[in-house]
């Protein structure tokens, strides 16, 4: 289970998974291509439930986390030289948190692999 919630100004995006969710996320990262999300019912903080998360290769440096133009996607544009830190951070990482953790993952001086630019991620492991 995998799901994403976003502000209604897209900036901030929840994205809600179990262990399973967040595995096909990191292989989804490290392949590209598109991921259809869960539909999620509670959207009192995030009324905006997103449809899919869409991965592409970029050759600049920097990832750029955005929405598509009709706000129903997230999008993560991607060099091939940050695959493996991206993968892990959005992916592995969470997959082996406890049920009911979260953690922040956003553009600061200790995550340079991502452009200032990207939306900030809210990362949630869920409890069911």
């Amino acid at each position: 289970m995998l799901r994403a919630l976003a502000t209604e100004s897209f900036d901030e995006v929840a994205i809600e998974g179990d262990r399973a969710g967040y595995v096909a996320l990191a292989s989804l990262i490290r392949a590209t291509g598109r991921l259809t999300l869960d539909h999620a019912v509670d959207a009192a903080a995030y009324p905006r439930s997103l449809l899919s998360i869409v991965v592409v290769e970029k050759s600049s440096d920097g990832v750029e986390i955005t929405s598509s133009s009709d706000g129903t996607e997230l999008r993560i544009a991607r060099p091939r030289a940050v695959v493996d830190t991206l993968a892990h951070s959005l992916g592995d990482y969470p997959a082996g948190m406890e049920p009911g953790t979260h953690l922040h993952e956003e553009f600061y001086f200790e995550h340079p692999y991502l452009a200032e630019s990207a939306v900030p991620l809210v990362l949630e492991r869920s409890t069911y």
